[in-house]
């Protein structure tokens, strides 16, 4: 059975950096139009380059 314990990690990634991503912890979840999902810390929400065509949820808040 998968540990389900870890906290979920910013995978935003800059262009240029060779798909790193920012792996800070996520406060945000944001969803694209077709319903893909990924996390983002509160600096990548606001600047980051994958962050563009997302609708945003605070972690933990009710969806």
């Amino acid at each position: 059975m998968p540990d389900t314990s870890e906290k979920p990690r910013c995978t935003n990634a800059e262009p240029g950096t060779f798909n790193h991503e920012c792996g800070k912890p996520a406060a945000w979840i944001g969803t694209t139009e077709a319903g893909h999902e990924a996390g983002f810390c509160d600096d990548c929400k606001r600047r980051g380059w994958e962050r563009h065509g997302r609708t945003f949820r605070r972690i933990g808040d009710p969806s």
